[in-house]
């Protein structure tokens, strides 16, 4: 694990990047190393970008090591590792070292597309097209970490060979608004990266909803587009509030890969105004599970201003599609599910079925919530509930459904101790 070294930030200066590039390339690059009090990055980059076609004993390039007290990367700032196309070098790995915060905000303009919510200011690790060479591993270590239109990206580019590397962040508190996301992602054969999350206290991930602007949804996701699998989200916390952003691990259309599993263990778990944690396949390969382990209050209500409610889910959608995940849910305390809050497995696929539901809770309160298993052309999941507690009333529902073609609707089973 990359920790801190205890090293005394105060007795370096400030350093300040305005316009600036420091740029290291090569058929190996170099290290970049940087000590400060206060680092501020303005419109910068530090790139570090191998191209050898030929690598010896899976050879590495060097790492990106930054030191310091605060940083901040603003309006475009970048900090990269990766390979050219065709190289057989991996890109070194980045590592912050931040004793105290780290902002990444991107700035008003610079994003494109309602499909990918892009930001301009961030950290990202890449292996280029027809590259073998993996992508590097990100590792921050910081007591607050905000992306505010700002990202972390791991990424293995269309058909390349390598892997995107994992990225691990071990905080006090992390703050996620305006469109910034996490996210490791493939385009080819190799897989995507996984990515580990260990918060002390909390997980703030916020989201605002603008007619005027594209879609951008701040978010923690995982993304197979090719052969290669999807990596998995693993999540650590003390308390984790998801606002009209979501959570995601998926297979989109046409791809073969697996898509990686959700794995989130905390005390308290609330998600509001569409707050969503999703796992779905589009392609051949099957949806990851959903696995929540929660200590004390677990959470779902309420819509946010198109209509979308927060839920728990996973699917497979599309005529050759693979299997979906189950969804396994864990509370010690009390989980309540109102305000049009869900948790559903579904399929529509012609192949792929839908997954199972597994609850297993202390308390378990429903009100005008819905708890489903749906599908359209085969077989539907079970759904299993076990709570000491049990209330479900106004106009709440669990059910499991299909709509047509072969296999029943799935069992559901409910015990009350």
């Amino acid at each position: 694990n990359y920790k801190l070294d205890g090293d005394k930030f105060d007795k370096y200066g400030t350093i300040n990047l305005l316009s600036t590039l420091i740029d290291v390339n090569g058929k190996k690059s170099g290290k970049i190393t940087v000590y400060g009090q206060d680092i501020n990055m303005d419109f910068s980059y530090l790139f570090s970008v191998s191209s050898a076609s030929i690598s010896k004993n899976e050879e590495k390039s060097g790492d990106i090591d930054i030191y310091a007290d605060n940083l901040s990367l603003l309006n475009g700032s970048i900090i990269s590792s990766s390979n050219e196309q065709h190289s057989a070098v991996s890109a070194g790995n980045i590592n912050l070292n931040i004793k105290s915060n780290i902002l990444i905000s991107g700035s008003e303009e610079g994003y494109y597309g309602s499909d990918i919510h892009y930001a301009d200011s961030g950290v990202s690790s890449s292996t280029q097209g027809f590259s073998s060479g993996n992508a590097g591993t990100i590792n921050i270590v910081s007591s607050n970490l905000e992306l505010n239109k700002g990202f972390i990206n791991s990424q293995a580019y269309l058909l390349s060979k390598g892997n995107a590397g994992n990225i691990n962040i071990k905080a006090d508190n992390i703050k996620i608004t305006e469109g910034g996301y996490i996210n490791t992602a493939t385009t080819g054969e190799g897989d995507g990266g996984n990515i580990n999350i260990d918060v002390t206290n909390k997980i703030y991930i916020s989201d605002s909803y603008s007619l005027n602007e594209p879609v951008r949804k701040s978010s923690i996701t995982s993304d197979t587009f090719l052969s290669g699998n999807g990596g998995s989200i693993d999540i650590k916390t003390s308390e984790l509030e998801l606002i009209n952003g979501f959570i995601h691990a998926d297979a989109v259309w046409g791809s073969t890969g697996n898509a990686g599993n959700v794995k989130i263990f905390a005390d308290k778990l609330i998600l509001k105004d569409a707050g969503t944690i999703l796992a779905y396949t589009e392609g051949s390969g099957d949806a990851g599970s959903v696995i929540l382990d929660v200590w004390d209050l677990f959470q779902l209500s309420g819509k946010n201003k198109i209509g979308y409610s927060s839920g728990v889910l996973t699917d497979t959608v599309g005529s050759i599609s693979g299997n979906g995940g189950d969804i396994d849910i864990n509370v010690n305390g009390k989980l309540i599910i109102q305000d049009n809050g869900f948790i559903s497995v579904s399929s529509a696929s012609k192949n792929g079925i839908a997954g199972k539901i597994s609850i297993n809770a202390d308390k378990l309160e429903v009100k005008d919530g819905k708890i489903f298993s749906l599908s359209f052309y085969t077989s539907g999941g079970n759904i299993s509930i076990n709570a000491k507690d049990m209330k479900i009333f106004n106009d709440s529902e669990v059910s499991a459904t299909v709509f047509g073609g072969e296999g029943g609707g799935g069992d559901v089973t409910i015990n009350s101790d």
